[in-house]
Protein backbone atom coordinates (compact mmCIF):
# COMPACT_ATOMS: atom_id res chain seq x y z
CA UNK A 1 0.00 0.00 0.00
CA UNK A 2 1.50 3.29 -0.75
CA UNK A 3 1.38 5.59 1.94
CA UNK A 4 0.69 9.58 1.36
CA UNK A 5 3.66 12.20 2.35
CA UNK A 6 1.42 13.12 5.95
CA UNK A 7 1.82 9.82 7.06
CA UNK A 8 6.13 10.93 8.27
CA UNK A 9 6.68 11.97 11.20
CA UNK A 10 9.11 14.32 12.52
CA UNK A 11 12.62 13.14 14.18
CA UNK A 12 12.42 13.96 17.96
CA UNK A 13 14.66 16.42 19.10
CA UNK A 14 17.33 15.73 21.68
CA UNK A 15 15.54 17.01 24.60
CA UNK A 16 12.71 14.78 23.81
CA UNK A 17 15.19 11.38 23.78
CA UNK A 18 16.98 12.72 26.98
CA UNK A 19 13.46 12.51 28.61
CA UNK A 20 13.06 9.10 27.24
CA UNK A 21 16.43 7.83 28.15
CA UNK A 22 18.39 10.27 30.31
CA UNK A 23 16.36 9.61 33.35
CA UNK A 24 15.93 5.84 33.70
CA UNK A 25 18.33 3.67 35.83
CA UNK A 26 18.46 -0.22 35.33
CA UNK A 27 18.81 -1.46 38.92
CA UNK A 28 16.51 -3.23 40.08
CA UNK A 29 15.17 -5.34 43.08
CA UNK A 30 12.65 -8.69 42.07
CA UNK A 31 10.53 -9.88 45.05
CA UNK A 32 8.94 -13.03 43.42
CA UNK A 33 5.47 -14.35 45.11
CA UNK A 34 2.28 -16.38 44.04
CA UNK A 35 3.49 -19.79 41.64
CA UNK A 36 2.24 -22.52 40.54
CA UNK A 37 1.13 -24.28 36.69
CA UNK A 38 -0.84 -22.08 34.09
CA UNK A 39 -4.24 -23.82 32.43
CA UNK A 40 -1.43 -25.26 29.62
CA UNK A 41 0.91 -26.41 32.44
CA UNK A 42 3.96 -24.00 32.10
CA UNK A 43 5.38 -23.25 35.30
CA UNK A 44 3.80 -19.97 36.33
CA UNK A 45 5.33 -16.76 38.89
CA UNK A 46 4.30 -13.69 39.87
CA UNK A 47 7.11 -11.03 40.07
CA UNK A 48 7.49 -7.34 41.54
CA UNK A 49 9.90 -5.78 39.93
CA UNK A 50 11.30 -2.48 42.37
CA UNK A 51 13.08 0.04 40.54
CA UNK A 52 13.26 3.84 40.15
CA UNK A 53 10.50 5.72 38.77
CA UNK A 54 11.88 7.62 36.07
CA UNK A 55 9.93 11.38 36.42
CA UNK A 56 9.74 11.21 40.57
CA UNK A 57 12.93 9.65 41.10
CA UNK A 58 10.94 7.52 43.86
CA UNK A 59 11.04 3.32 43.95
CA UNK A 60 7.96 2.25 42.04
CA UNK A 61 6.80 -1.19 41.05
CA UNK A 62 6.06 -3.40 38.00
CA UNK A 63 4.10 -6.05 38.28
CA UNK A 64 4.94 -9.42 36.14
CA UNK A 65 3.17 -12.65 35.36
CA UNK A 66 5.38 -14.94 34.26
CA UNK A 67 4.98 -18.43 32.16
CA UNK A 68 7.55 -20.10 32.31
CA UNK A 69 8.70 -22.69 29.07
CA UNK A 70 6.06 -26.00 29.30
CA UNK A 71 8.85 -28.37 29.27
CA UNK A 72 10.37 -26.62 32.52
CA UNK A 73 12.79 -24.04 33.54
CA UNK A 74 16.24 -24.77 31.55
CA UNK A 75 15.61 -22.93 28.62
CA UNK A 76 14.93 -19.41 29.15
CA UNK A 77 16.84 -18.16 26.00
CA UNK A 78 13.83 -17.34 23.65
CA UNK A 79 11.00 -14.78 25.66
CA UNK A 80 7.93 -12.66 24.60
CA UNK A 81 6.52 -9.55 26.50
CA UNK A 82 3.58 -8.89 26.79
CA UNK A 83 2.29 -5.72 26.83
CA UNK A 84 -1.97 -5.31 27.50
CA UNK A 85 -4.38 -3.06 26.16
CA UNK A 86 -6.17 -0.14 28.22
CA UNK A 87 -7.95 -1.81 31.31
CA UNK A 88 -4.40 -4.13 31.94
CA UNK A 89 -4.24 -7.52 32.26
CA UNK A 90 -7.19 -9.94 30.33
CA UNK A 91 -7.90 -13.00 28.92
CA UNK A 92 -5.94 -12.19 25.90
CA UNK A 93 -3.13 -12.19 27.09
CA UNK A 94 -2.96 -14.72 29.19
CA UNK A 95 -4.11 -17.20 26.23
CA UNK A 96 -0.98 -15.33 23.80
CA UNK A 97 1.24 -16.25 27.46
CA UNK A 98 -0.29 -19.89 27.19
CA UNK A 99 0.45 -20.13 23.76
CA UNK A 100 3.82 -18.84 23.65
CA UNK A 101 4.63 -21.16 26.76
CA UNK A 102 3.60 -24.25 24.88
CA UNK A 103 5.47 -24.01 21.65
CA UNK A 104 9.33 -23.25 23.74
CA UNK A 105 9.24 -19.55 24.75
CA UNK A 106 9.36 -18.05 27.80
CA UNK A 107 5.95 -15.52 28.30
CA UNK A 108 5.74 -12.69 30.58
CA UNK A 109 2.59 -10.42 31.09
CA UNK A 110 3.63 -6.79 32.23
CA UNK A 111 0.39 -6.47 34.01
CA UNK A 112 0.90 -3.17 35.23
CA UNK A 113 3.14 -0.40 36.95
CA UNK A 114 2.85 2.18 39.49
CA UNK A 115 1.07 5.82 38.68
CA UNK A 116 -0.20 3.93 34.99
CA UNK A 117 -3.15 4.92 35.37
CA UNK A 118 -2.66 8.69 36.52
CA UNK A 119 -5.04 11.01 34.55
CA UNK A 120 -5.31 15.16 34.50
CA UNK A 121 -6.92 17.29 32.55
CA UNK A 122 -3.08 18.68 31.55
CA UNK A 123 -2.35 16.71 28.15
CA UNK A 124 0.87 16.38 28.67
CA UNK A 125 0.07 13.71 31.13
CA UNK A 126 0.41 11.74 28.03
CA UNK A 127 4.02 12.20 27.55
CA UNK A 128 4.96 11.73 31.26
CA UNK A 129 2.36 7.99 31.25
CA UNK A 130 5.02 7.31 27.69
CA UNK A 131 7.97 7.88 29.88
CA UNK A 132 6.69 5.71 32.26
CA UNK A 133 5.48 2.91 29.67
CA UNK A 134 8.98 2.82 28.64
CA UNK A 135 10.67 2.59 31.85
CA UNK A 136 8.39 -0.05 33.16
CA UNK A 137 9.21 -2.27 29.81
CA UNK A 138 13.47 -1.77 30.32
CA UNK A 139 12.84 -2.89 33.70
CA UNK A 140 11.13 -5.75 32.79
CA UNK A 141 13.78 -6.16 29.70
CA UNK A 142 16.55 -6.44 33.13
CA UNK A 143 14.40 -9.27 34.51
CA UNK A 144 14.85 -11.36 31.23
CA UNK A 145 17.92 -10.92 30.48
CA UNK A 146 19.21 -11.43 34.31
CA UNK A 147 17.36 -14.70 34.37
CA UNK A 148 18.75 -15.94 31.28
CA UNK A 149 16.89 -14.49 28.15
CA UNK A 150 18.80 -13.58 25.77
CA UNK A 151 16.36 -12.93 22.48
CA UNK A 152 13.44 -10.93 23.19
CA UNK A 153 10.18 -10.28 21.82
CA UNK A 154 7.67 -7.88 22.40
CA UNK A 155 3.33 -7.96 21.86
CA UNK A 156 1.48 -5.37 22.55
CA UNK A 157 -2.32 -4.90 21.33
CA UNK A 158 -3.68 -0.94 21.26
CA UNK A 159 -2.55 1.10 23.90
CA UNK A 160 0.58 -1.54 24.53
CA UNK A 161 1.30 -1.86 20.67
CA UNK A 162 2.32 1.86 20.97
CA UNK A 163 4.35 1.48 23.60
CA UNK A 164 5.66 -2.08 22.28
CA UNK A 165 6.66 -0.04 19.18
CA UNK A 166 8.00 2.75 21.29
CA UNK A 167 10.29 0.05 23.22
CA UNK A 168 11.54 -1.71 19.71
CA UNK A 169 12.35 2.12 18.50
CA UNK A 170 14.78 2.65 21.74
CA UNK A 171 15.70 -0.63 23.63
CA UNK A 172 18.09 -2.35 21.52
CA UNK A 173 17.38 -5.50 23.40
CA UNK A 174 14.33 -6.02 22.11
CA UNK A 175 14.89 -7.61 19.19
CA UNK A 176 11.16 -8.16 17.46
CA UNK A 177 7.57 -6.41 18.21
CA UNK A 178 3.99 -7.76 16.94
CA UNK A 179 2.19 -5.09 16.98
CA UNK A 180 -2.10 -5.31 17.40
CA UNK A 181 -4.22 -2.69 16.51
CA UNK A 182 -1.44 0.34 17.37
CA UNK A 183 -1.16 3.76 15.81
CA UNK A 184 1.43 6.39 15.24
CA UNK A 185 0.53 10.51 15.43
CA UNK A 186 -0.73 10.56 19.16
CA UNK A 187 -2.09 13.81 19.42
CA UNK A 188 -4.51 12.70 16.30
CA UNK A 189 -5.30 9.37 18.08
CA UNK A 190 -5.72 10.53 21.33
CA UNK A 191 -8.18 13.76 19.89
CA UNK A 192 -10.07 11.28 17.82
CA UNK A 193 -10.83 7.80 19.49
CA UNK A 194 -13.59 6.55 20.71
CA UNK A 195 -12.15 4.99 23.63
CA UNK A 196 -13.87 5.87 27.09
CA UNK A 197 -11.25 7.34 28.78
CA UNK A 198 -9.91 9.43 26.43
CA UNK A 199 -13.50 10.22 25.46
CA UNK A 200 -14.06 11.38 29.05
CA UNK A 201 -10.87 13.24 28.95
CA UNK A 202 -12.15 15.30 25.50
CA UNK A 203 -14.92 16.40 27.02
CA UNK A 204 -13.96 17.31 29.83
CA UNK A 205 -10.65 19.30 28.36
CA UNK A 206 -12.88 20.82 25.53
CA UNK A 207 -15.30 22.36 28.32
CA UNK A 208 -12.47 23.23 30.93
CA UNK A 209 -10.61 24.98 27.84
CA UNK A 210 -13.12 26.45 25.53
CA UNK A 211 -12.13 23.98 22.79
CA UNK A 212 -15.24 24.55 20.12
CA UNK A 213 -14.05 21.74 17.75
CA UNK A 214 -12.12 18.65 17.33
CA UNK A 215 -9.75 20.71 15.71
CA UNK A 216 -9.19 22.63 18.05
CA UNK A 217 -8.96 20.21 20.64
CA UNK A 218 -5.91 18.21 18.40
CA UNK A 219 -3.90 21.38 17.85
CA UNK A 220 -4.11 21.97 21.39
CA UNK A 221 -2.57 18.30 22.24
CA UNK A 222 0.08 18.32 19.41
CA UNK A 223 1.52 21.44 21.31
CA UNK A 224 1.57 19.10 24.25
CA UNK A 225 1.96 15.94 23.23
CA UNK A 226 5.73 15.26 21.69
CA UNK A 227 6.82 11.53 22.35
CA UNK A 228 5.22 9.58 19.35
CA UNK A 229 6.57 6.09 18.73
CA UNK A 230 6.89 6.61 14.92
CA UNK A 231 9.73 9.12 15.42
CA UNK A 232 11.88 6.29 16.83
CA UNK A 233 10.80 3.73 14.02
CA UNK A 234 13.85 4.20 11.86
CA UNK A 235 16.43 3.29 14.28
CA UNK A 236 19.37 1.41 12.51
CA UNK A 237 19.25 -2.20 13.21
CA UNK A 238 16.18 -1.71 14.74
CA UNK A 239 14.04 -5.47 14.44
CA UNK A 240 11.10 -6.63 12.41
CA UNK A 241 7.56 -6.08 13.17
CA UNK A 242 4.65 -7.32 12.53
CA UNK A 243 1.04 -5.45 12.47
CA UNK A 244 -2.35 -6.05 12.99
CA UNK A 245 -4.65 -3.89 11.14
CA UNK A 246 -8.41 -3.00 12.01
CA UNK A 247 -10.00 -2.12 8.94
CA UNK A 248 -12.99 -1.02 10.50
CA UNK A 249 -11.44 0.66 13.76
CA UNK A 250 -12.80 4.29 15.36
CA UNK A 251 -10.31 3.41 18.44
CA UNK A 252 -7.22 3.90 16.72
CA UNK A 253 -8.66 4.99 13.72
CA UNK A 254 -7.20 3.01 10.77
CA UNK A 255 -5.33 5.40 8.73
CA UNK A 256 -3.25 5.82 11.69
CA UNK A 257 -2.60 2.34 12.23
CA UNK A 258 -1.46 2.48 8.55
CA UNK A 259 0.70 5.13 9.07
CA UNK A 260 2.48 2.47 11.83
CA UNK A 261 2.79 -0.06 9.01
CA UNK A 262 4.24 2.62 6.93
CA UNK A 263 6.54 3.97 10.11
CA UNK A 264 7.89 0.54 10.63
CA UNK A 265 7.88 -0.75 7.20
CA UNK A 266 5.94 -3.76 8.37
CA UNK A 267 5.53 -7.23 7.93
CA UNK A 268 4.09 -9.33 7.93
CA UNK A 269 0.62 -7.29 7.64
CA UNK A 270 -2.70 -8.84 8.83
CA UNK A 271 -5.52 -6.57 7.90
CA UNK A 272 -8.77 -8.09 9.53
CA UNK A 273 -12.39 -6.28 8.60
CA UNK A 274 -13.69 -6.12 11.66
CA UNK A 275 -13.45 -3.44 14.93
CA UNK A 276 -10.85 -2.65 17.34
CA UNK A 277 -11.51 -5.03 19.90
CA UNK A 278 -12.73 -7.77 17.66
CA UNK A 279 -9.34 -7.90 15.90
CA UNK A 280 -7.49 -8.38 19.39
CA UNK A 281 -9.30 -11.09 20.10
CA UNK A 282 -9.36 -12.70 16.30
CA UNK A 283 -5.53 -12.39 15.98
CA UNK A 284 -5.34 -14.48 19.04
CA UNK A 285 -8.36 -16.79 18.21
CA UNK A 286 -7.61 -17.21 14.40
CA UNK A 287 -3.71 -15.67 12.96
CA UNK A 288 -1.35 -17.33 16.68
CA UNK A 289 0.40 -19.68 13.46
CA UNK A 290 1.03 -16.43 12.34
CA UNK A 291 2.87 -14.71 15.13
CA UNK A 292 4.65 -17.72 16.06
CA UNK A 293 6.50 -18.15 12.64
CA UNK A 294 7.47 -14.44 13.09
CA UNK A 295 8.87 -14.70 16.25
CA UNK A 296 10.36 -18.34 15.90
CA UNK A 297 12.37 -16.22 12.72
CA UNK A 298 13.00 -13.35 14.48
CA UNK A 299 14.23 -14.37 17.80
Amino acid sequence: MTMLASSAVAAPDAAILQRLMGNYDPKIEVESGETGRSLVGCPYTEHALKGKDPVTGSSREVRLAEYAVKAGDEDHARAILIIPPTGGENLIDQGWANFFCARGFRAVIVRDWDHQDEATLDPAMHDTGAVRALASVRHAVEFLESSGSKRIGILGASVGAMTSGLAIGLEPRIKAAALVVGGVGMHQIIARSTEETLTQLRQKRMEAYGYATIGEYEKALAAKIRIDPADFAGRPGRGPVLAVVATEDETVPTEFQDRLVAAYRAAPVIRLQVDHSTAIRHAYWYHGDAFKAFFENAL
